[in-house]
């Protein structure tokens, strides 16, 4: 992922991809995803995208078990 490892980038390419029920997975342990998280929030919210967790989405998970009617 050459030239994207800003907080700029990602936050732009991650906003400009994002659609009705996507499911956005940021990784922290990058620097730069981690610097991106609170600018994308602030601008999906800002064209109002609701954000909910995956418990708030599935409900109660396990681990290793697939979810594909999410």
């Amino acid at each position: 992922m050459a030239g994207h490892n800003t907080a700029a980038v990602i936050t732009k390419l991650t906003v400009q991809r994002a659609s009705r029920d996507s499911i956005l997975l940021m990784h922290d342990i990058h620097l730069w995803t981690v610097d991106a998280a609170a600018p994308t929030i602030d601008a999906l919210q800002k064209q109002g995208y609701t954000l909910v967790t995956v418990i708030q989405l599935l409900g109660s998970t396990k681990p290793g078990k697939l979810y594909p009617a999410a």
